[in-house]
């Protein structure tokens, strides 16, 4: 076996003569010593010149960009390429005559074993050694090759390095692109010019649509509050590279359709193969609805609170009020003993008659007390509050300024409640003086409303009031006055507080005793410059059996046809409104904001039997998305729709010819009842 080895490799050494000596032929043509080259052969002579081993030498070379190696069937490399030398890393002369087992991983010797007892076209993967640690991917295609009467094996090798890396690349790419479709949170990718080159799909969700290989300056708008300042990229690029990250931002996002969210905004740098700056990683967590539970159970919190404030202070009250009756039950009786002994002529006459009206004085202030414990003397029985109302005209005009009007807006078949009139007009007087001062030497209008209203849970939550859901009576009191701002209508109920230089008793207060001694509640709705209107819920008291029949005839008169074009920022406000005039046969569309109604409008204006459209709105105003809406039609029927007094919004749209007005928070019935009569007046 010793002596066949030897031969083959004397033949080796024959063959590594024969290439050296055509090397040399072929470097004495490239440098002129020759012309050319006889070779003789089978076929008789032949003559090679420089341009034919030229072409062939060059072919040889440029097709060879793989390594080449025949070897014996035990692994004994009998010839090799310089390309498979420079996979190993090693000269030519290291490489022949060694085995091939040296070069290749442990692992993959007995894939390789296979492959040279095996027969031709076999394939296979295998890793050569290129270096003390490294191994080089590659791909071996084997093919038998007669040699010299034995049969050798004749390797091509393909590195694999390079397929391999991009293998790598396609799978990376691949896992962080389905990472980042599944991620909860929105993830930017940005590059250094505030390009998005990579989103997760929440992104494009709170963009509301692509933003890739967009400015992300064009996508989102950031604010801190805290800091008083717009992030710009450019500016969250900068604060990473100088302080390595951002985490736990709080800003204010702003999207291209004008939807703000709150979030918290963490950025790190996007780093390439050399630790080059690439960009940035920007992520950000909504925490809306955490602010949005943050900021009620503040509110709970601070109603109850005042809650507990008041029943101390009721209790408190109620207490005193008891005791102090019972002292001006001495005070005025021994008073009135005292001026009936008296003789008419007598000088001390009117300091007794002083006291008595002193005493008087203090025992309404007491009635006062015990209407705001809620332990007032009721007299209760079914009550008309329209008629009530009607009734007290005389007196409330004379407890006005002349240059104060009143009217009245009165339900017709109102439904009745079990009250005290003589608390609920007390409640009414308290109220209309309240607004009249509120108004002060000025010319305005006081409107007095009464209406039965169904107050349903998406209200009571809305309002956060704390009644159950049914039908009340609404009493509303309406003022041009000059409003009030968030601190001041936070303690219009408190006892004695008031916004004069002196107090004026418990009015507001008695107010909200009776009220919530009768089972009900009050609204505020009052802003700087608007006005306020106070609305007093009073559970409605039962009906009989020809009642609801006139109800239930009344109920079916408000059935109606037509499309409704709904237009608020509130999703509550407007679900609320669609299922109220679906309920009642209407086609309902909804716009978000003043644009989506103007986009939607000028489709199908003649379409649109009533526009509903709240007044206050983000990106487009109630007045600007108004005089669009005419623009486009002239006489189309627009009902405002606002949480402000209606004679604000009626003094800022005179002359315009506005369609009607409702007022928030409105009942089904109620809103129907506008829409329809809208839609008679238009002909619709």
């Amino acid at each position: 076996m010793a002596t066949d080895r030897e031969a083959l490799l004397e033949r080796i050494r024959d063959l590594q003569a024969r290439l050296d000596e055509a090397e040399e032929t072929l470097r004495a043509l490239r440098s002129g010593e020759v012309d050319a080259v006889v070779a003789s052969g089978p076929d008789g002579d032949q003559v090679y010149t420089l341009k034919g081993a030229d072409e062939a030498y060059r072919v040889m070379v440029q097709t060879m960009t793989e390594g080449a190696v025949t070897l014996a069937r035990d692994g004994l490399i009998l010839f090799s390429n310089e390309r498979f030398a420079a996979m190993l890393g090693l000269r030519l002369e290291r490489v022949i005559g060694s085995s091939i087992y040296d070069f290749i991983a442990a692992e993959d010797a007995p894939m390789l074993a296979a492959l040279l007892t095996g027969s031709a076209g076999r394939k296979a993967e295998v890793r050569l050694k290129a270096g003390p640690a490294a191994l080089t991917p590659v791909q071996v295609a084997a093919n038998t090759l007669p040699f010299d009467g034995t049969e050798c094996v004749c390797f091509i090798v393909t590195d694999l390095t390079e397929q391999k890396r991009n293998q790598e690349i396609v799978a990376a790419e691949r896992l962080a692109r389905s990472i980042l479709e599944q991620v909860a949170r929105p993830i930017l990718v940005v590059d250094l010019a505030g390009k998005i080159i990579r989103a997760s799909r929440s992104a494009e969700e709170m963009a509301n649509g692509p933003v890739l290989l967009r400015q992300f300056d064009d996508v989102l708008s950031l604010r801190s509050e805290s800091e008083a300042k717009d992030y710009t990229f450019g500016e969250i690029l900068s604060t990473v590279q100088r302080q390595g990250r951002i985490a736990g931002l709080e800003a204010t996002a702003r999207a291209p359709d004008g939807q703000t969210l709150d979030v918290l905004i963490s950025a790190n740098l996007l780093a390439g193969a050399n630790s080059e700056c690439l960009g940035c990683i920007v992520g950000l967590s909504d925490v809306s609805r955490l602010k949005r539970a943050e900021e009620e159970l503040r509110v709970k919190e601070d109603q109850l609170r005042q809650a507990q404030k008041m029943e101390s202070i009721g209790v408190l009250a109620g207490g005193i009020a008891h005791d102090f009756n019972n002292l001006l039950t001495g005070v005025m009786g021994n008073a009135s003993i005292a001026l009936e002994s008296m003789p008419a002529w007598d000088r001390n006459r009117p300091l007794i008659e002083a006291v008595i009206t002193s005493a008087n004085q203090a025992a309404d202030l007491t009635r006062q007390m015990l209407a705001y414990a809620g332990k007032g003397r009721f007299i209760v029985r079914p009550l008309n509050v329209s008629e009530m109302l009607r009734g007290m005209m005389g007196l409330l005009r004379g407890s006005v300024p002349a240059i104060v009007g009143i009217d009245l807006d009165l339900q017709e078949d109102i439904a009745p409640v079990e009250a005290d009139e003589g608390q609920i007009q007390q409640i009414v007087m308290n109220l209309v003086l309240n607004a009249a001062e509120a108004i002060g030497d000025r010319p305005g209008q006081i409107i007095i409303q009464a209406q039965t209203r169904s107050v349903d849970a998406a209200v009571i939550e809305q309002s956060r009031l704390d009644i159950p859901a049914g039908t009340y009576v609404c009493l509303e009191v309406q003022d041009t006055g000059p409003g009030m701002d968030e601190a001041t209508k936070s303690r219009i109920f408190e006892p004695f507080f008031t916004t004069k230089f002196t107090g004026r008793g418990l009015g507001l207060a008695a107010v909200h005793g009776i009220v919530r001694a009768h089972g009900g509640a009050v609204l505020v709705y009052s802003h700087p410059g608007n006005g306020s209107r106070f609305t007093v819920l009073l559970p409605a008291a039962g009906i009989d059996a020809s009642k609801k029949a006139e109800i239930t005839a009344r109920v079916q008169d408000l059935y109606g046809q037509g499309t409704i074009l709904v237009v608020d920022d509130e999703e509550a406000v407007r679900m609320v409104a669609k299922a109220s005039l679906e309920r009642f046969g209407y086609r309902v569309l909804l716009a978000r904001n003043g644009i989506e109604a103007v986009e939607i409008f000028e489709q199908i204006p003649d379409q649109i039997s009533v526009v509903l459209l709240d007044l206050t709105m983000p990106l487009m105003s109630g007045e600007e998305t108004f005089r669009r809406l005419r623009a486009i039609r002239a006489d189309a029927p627009i009902l405002l729709s606002s949480g402000y007094n209606q004679i604000e919004v009626i003094k800022r749209f005179a002359g315009q010819g506005l369609a009607g007005f409702v007022g928030k928070p409105y009942s089904a019935s109620t809103l129907v009842a506008k829409v329809k009569s809208v839609c008679n007046a238009s002909g619709e």
